[in-house]
């Protein structure tokens, strides 16, 4: 199963086309909803109720969209997590609904499940001999792989810098300690084969 990870030149454009529309629809749809507001003319209150729907739908579409983006997101990560990922609380970072990244420190298992576009996941189990470096630079924190198909894998912390620098001192803190060798990477891509069955999304694994 084949799949481009980065955008292609139609989905490129298509985001564009609607980042422009957006530009141009929402301020006309707030000029006439003031404008119908403030005039109070018979009938007019009518039409700017309309024109207030018409502004506020894109925001609750997003947010529906927001939603279930997180949904599918956490879906992919309950499916292939296991009793070998357990991550603690302050050691998951979930940027935009897209990405995630959660560290168990106790087990020394890491998991990387990122969003490529509507409905294909990226996935990335790994213990502390899957990947060779460890970096954060303000609030993006990105770990080299052994991969070669994947060499990288990084995730903006929405907090800032602090909790990226924060789980950056946890993983370089596990880097000094013996863990047992719990096959996560290897059962987390078992478990990516069969998380279409589970989730209805495509998912990508990586060991």
């Amino acid at each position: 199963m084949a799949s481009q990870r980065e955008r292609t030149g139609m989905e490129t454009f298509v985001s564009l086309l609607k980042f422009w529309a957006a530009m141009i629809y929402l301020p006309i749809c707030l000029f006439f909803a003031f404008f119908h507001t403030i005039s109070s003319e018979d009938g007019d209150g009518e039409i700017a109720l309309i024109f207030w729907a018409l502004f506020v739908a894109p925001f609750i579409i997003r947010q529906f969209t927001l939603q279930k983006r997180r949904r599918a997101l956490n879906s992919v990560v309950e499916a292939v997590s296991g009793e070998e990922f357990m991550p603690q609380k302050g050691n998951v970072i979930i940027s935009g609904n897209r990405t995630y990244l959660g560290v168990d420190a106790i087990r020394g298992t890491l998991l990387y499940v990122s969003m490529r576009r509507k409905g294909e996941y990226d996935v990335m189990g790994m213990d502390m001999s899957s990947w060779t470096r460890v970096a954060y630079k303000g609030d993006v924190i990105t770990l080299k792989t052994k991969n070669p198909e994947l060499p990288s894998v990084s995730v903006d912390a929405p907090g800032g810098e602090k909790y990226s620098a924060a789980l950056y001192d946890v993983i370089c803190a596990m880097e000094h300690r013996q863990y047992a060798d719990l096959q996560f990477p290897q059962k987390a891509h078992e478990r990516a084969r069969t998380a279409r069955k589970e989730t209805g999304l495509t998912v990508f694994s990586y060991t």
